[in-house]
């Protein structure tokens, strides 16, 4: 079924109604951020505060190889 709602009316009525989630949601991103992201001092601490732990040291070098 498709709305005859233009997108920005059906944006504005879904932050209206989902505020609460939205900044709950933004709280936890910016705490991430300060406590764990802010304070990394290397590329190592920043990828195991996002958890890319898993990522093999090749792929990293490669990738920065790769840069231009």
């Amino acid at each position: 079924m498709t709305s005859t709602t233009p997108y920005n009316q059906q944006l504005a009525q879904f932050l209206r109604g989902n505020d609460a989630l939205i900044m709950e949601a933004c709280t936890k991103i910016l705490k991430h951020f300060e406590q764990d992201l802010l304070l990394s001092q290397s590329f190592e601490t920043l990828f195991n505060a996002l958890d890319f732990s898993q990522l093999s040291e090749q792929w990293l070098q490669d990738l920065i190889n790769n840069l231009p």
